[in-house]
């Protein structure tokens, strides 16, 4: 986690997808109802963000989680495929080092800018 330090004047979301038998699928995360990334099993990604709150979901049937961030911090959430619906997560805020259990093995799939609106989408 301290390698995935962002700059000083923002925020870093680290969004994990890493739960056993979390075989098939793709996640779509929205934050602040926005989509990031469609996420396989097993993936994981980075967003950086203003300082402030800010709120990860997954669409209507999933838990949101709202994550407090702030400038030069990393928070890190898991997507927790729920067990009463086929398609739908929960979005669980992660301690350190949980987070850095379930980042050995994952792939990252990208970092993405989300500090400030760019014309014509979001900086990648």
């Amino acid at each position: 986690m301290r390698r995935l330090a962002p700059r000083t004047d923002s925020g870093r979301i680290v969004v994990v997808r890493g739960q056993w038998g979390d075989l098939r699928g793709v996640a779509e995360p929205l934050l602040g109802g926005e989509p990031l990334q469609q996420m396989i099993p097993y993936s994981a990604f980075a967003v950086d963000v203003p300082a402030g709150r800010h709120q990860l979901s997954t669409g209507t049937d999933s838990t949101a989680a709202t994550v407090d961030v702030a400038a030069g911090s990393v928070v890190a959430v898991e997507l927790r495929r729920r067990l009463d619906t086929r398609d739908a997560y929960d979005v669980v805020p992660l301690g350190r080092q949980e987070a850095q259990t379930l980042m050995q093995g994952i792939r990252v799939l990208g970092l993405f800018d989300r500090t400030a609106p760019a014309a014509g989408g979001p900086r990648l």
